[in-house]
């Protein structure tokens, strides 16, 4: 396993953050995993090193911080990452700091208390600063090869602050196993049943994926694989945050960490990329 600092802070996490989004209630989404079925995984995880685990009070109604904080508290103790916000039924426009600090706190114990954020990065500094709070280390966002916006300004910031940039979702939901085709659909139930991915991408982005595939196919390693490497090596990219619900999947992410791309097998995927909206978290 390798290890890196989490921008210019003295965390040091592992260079592949586990999420564990994809923990929790299987009846509440058909792709999800229970507990038992979590444990190998989070288990074979912890043994390969990793040592930073992603989860949130709101995933699955809290039930994936249950499913998170029982399985790690069976391995060891470890750093973790996790997201909070009010509970509402439309998208939450901010996050008061009281909010945050109860969310934190009451999520399951950790070793770290260094502070991550979603998209307001430059104004939650400014609020830290102005109120003598600690700045935050982290940024958790949208970024992968068929979702690069966040290269225009948000790494640049990054990178200026000494953020660490931790990327969720590096696989674009799936998109970059090769696995999808256009139009919808795939060969995965994930991708029968994931509705947010056809708001997300559109086929203009399987061109990408396509160059993908062809450099997978050539270096003999799978899309996944490309896919992480790639992202890994990005400015300000401390770790990327890979959610797995199947051994091959994690194995995929750990195998990533020792492929080295050259700039040419870089250079093709990214020819094909096509501006997209803004898009946050979904």
């Amino acid at each position: 396993m390798r290890y890196a600092h989490v921008g210019t802070s003295g965390l040091e996490v592992s260079r592949l953050v586990l999420g564990m989004m994809s923990f929790g209630d299987t009846s509440q989404r058909a792709w999800h995993v229970g507990l038992d079925a979590a444990r190998p995984l989070v288990r074979r995880a912890a043994e390969a090193g990793v040592t930073a685990y992603d989860t949130a009070d709101y995933y699955d109604r809290g039930v994936n911080e249950e499913v998170t904080g029982r399985l790690l508290r069976e391995l060891y103790r470890a750093g973790r990452t996790t997201c909070c916000r009010p509970r509402c039924t439309t998208r939450c426009r901010g996050l008061p700091a009281t909010a945050a600090c109860r969310g934190a706190t009451s999520s399951p114990r950790s070793t770290a208390r260094s502070g991550g954020s979603a998209p307001t990065t430059s104004k939650a500094q400014h609020v830290a600063e102005g109120n003598g709070w600690h700045r935050f280390v982290a940024m958790q966002n949208h970024y992968h090869l068929a979702y690069r916006e966040e290269e225009r300004e948000m790494v640049p910031l990054c990178l200026d602050q000494g953020v660490g940039v931790l990327p969720y979702s590096p696989l674009a939901r799936g998109l970059h196993t090769g696995t999808r085709t256009r139009g919808g659909g795939g060969a995965t139930i994930r991708s029968d049943n994931d509705p947010a991915a056809t708001a997300l991408y559109s086929d203009a982005d399987f061109d990408v994926v396509d160059r993908l595939v062809e450099v997978a196919r050539e270096l003999g390693r799978p899309p996944a694989e490309v896919a992480l490497a790639w992202l890994r090596d990005r400015a300000g990219v401390s770790a990327p945050v890979v959610g797995v619900t199947k051994g091959p999947h994690l194995e995929d992410a750990l195998e990533s960490l020792d492929l080295e791309l050259s700039r040419e097998e870089c250079a093709r995927p990214e020819a094909a990329y096509v501006p997209h909206p803004v898009a946050g978290p979904e």
